[in-house]
């Protein structure tokens, strides 16, 4: 779903190039500058947005069953250990604390 917008920027990019092509066919060079503008600022928009969204959407994932803390006691085996709460406490190395 996160890459479906980028065809839509694409599309808008593509209008901005056009504005600017319409602009030096009939010799506007203030329609030429509009639409380079646009399309550049809409291409460096688009790559930061799009870079934060995937950078943000990267740590999303399913929730882990819950855990029956009762029935772990009641057993007496040991408990697994309590998940990180934030990603910055985990270990960058799999299966290390």
């Amino acid at each position: 779903m996160v890459a479906y917008s980028s065809v839509e920027n694409g599309g808008l990019i593509s209008v901005g190039y056009g504005v600017a092509l319409v602009g030096a066919a009939i010799a506007r060079p203030p329609l030429v500058a509009v639409g380079l503008l646009a399309a550049t600022l809409q291409t460096v928009a688009h790559a930061l947005a799009k870079s934060l969204l995937f950078c943000a959407t990267s740590e999303l994932r399913t929730p882990p069953a819950p855990l029956n803390w009762r029935r772990c006691v009641a057993s007496g085996t040991d408990c697994p250990p309590a998940e990180p709460a934030l990603p910055s406490e985990r270990s960058p190395w799999p299966g290390c604390p």
